[in-house]
């Protein structure tokens, strides 16, 4: 997804080689895959959505987040549910019964979705939920296997291009106006025996984000290539915004959701997520 997008610049333009870092992007299909990766040792650093982080924390397991990503701005939306334009579904209440894509159940999406339906007026309970990769969703949908799916960009832009679909469901709104829906995060013990290498790779990511909200056009193509769509995606595209700093009030809106729907066993502050080693918001 287009949250990415930083991530791929600071390979492309040499920021991380010019710090002294080898950096090798892989592409995994869920923030669930990635955490059950960087648990195994597989990766030593990972990118994911907040719920997968907020819940590997809350079960235990020894991540902390170095790194902000990007966050979701309701005045800008750059995901949500998509349907067929002839679909009925209309507002939160037609999602009744129906069959919804996320790209990993249990995920940020799944509950975001939950909680957009039910402040509607809806029944989240009553929707079945299914594991449909976006890039997959557009077929999915023609085929008559879902009503919907969620997607972000770069895959939206295309779909409402062609007319077929629109976004019927904004479902980032039910949780906050402005909050950050992912991290880069790593086991902590790797963390405390790699702290130069983490600091450098963490500026490196603060640099890269801000370059790319200012200069999106420049670097959007890299992320399209990455997902293998075409180029003329690129104009179309919504952007999320671009997080500089790990800011726990910026996380704590997805562990309020995580705990409201059972998907952790009990609220927490979210400035347990957060690694010392992340970088530091001048002092005012």
């Amino acid at each position: 997804d287009d949250q990415t997008t930083p991530l791929l610049w600071a390979v492309h333009s040499g920021m991380f080689k010019r710090a002294g870092l080898n950096v090798e992007v892989q592409r995994f299909t869920s923030g669930s895959a990635v955490a059950a990766a960087v648990a195994g040792g597989a990766l030593e650093m990972g990118k994911a959505g907040t719920m997968a982080i907020v819940t590997a924390h809350a079960h235990g397991l020894p991540f902390s987040l170095i790194a902000p990503v990007a966050y979701w701005r309701n005045e800008a939306p750059d995901n949500g549910i998509v349907v067929a334009s002839g679909s009925p579904i209309k507002n939160a209440r037609d999602f009744n019964g129906k069959t919804i894509a996320v790209s990993s159940i249990g995920d940020l999406y799944t509950y975001a979705a939950q909680a957009w339906i039910a402040a509607g007026g809806g029944d989240p309970k009553s929707v079945k939920f299914v594991e449909v990769p976006p890039p997959s969703v557009s077929a999915a949908i023609d085929a008559g296997r879902i009503d919907g799916g969620e997607v972000g960009e770069p895959v939206l832009s295309p779909m409402l291009a062609t007319g077929k679909y629109r976004l019927a469901a904004p479902i980032f709104d039910a949780v906050g106006h402005h909050w950050d829906v992912a991290g880069i995060f790593a086991k902590d013990d790797w963390l405390a025996s790699h702290r130069s290498l983490v600091e450098r790779f963490v500026r490196v990511i603060h640099d890269a984000n801000a370059y790319v909200a200012s200069h999106e056009n420049e670097a959007s193509p890299l992320i399209v290539q990455f997902v293998g769509l075409e180029q003329t995606t690129v104009s179309h595209m919504q952007h999320p915004g671009r997080s500089l700093y790990l800011d726990p009030a910026a996380f704590q809106p997805a562990v309020d959701l995580a705990a409201n729907y059972g998907a952790i066993a009990k609220n927490y502050p979210a400035a347990e997520l957060i690694s010392p080693y992340a970088l530091k918001p001048p002092t005012k």
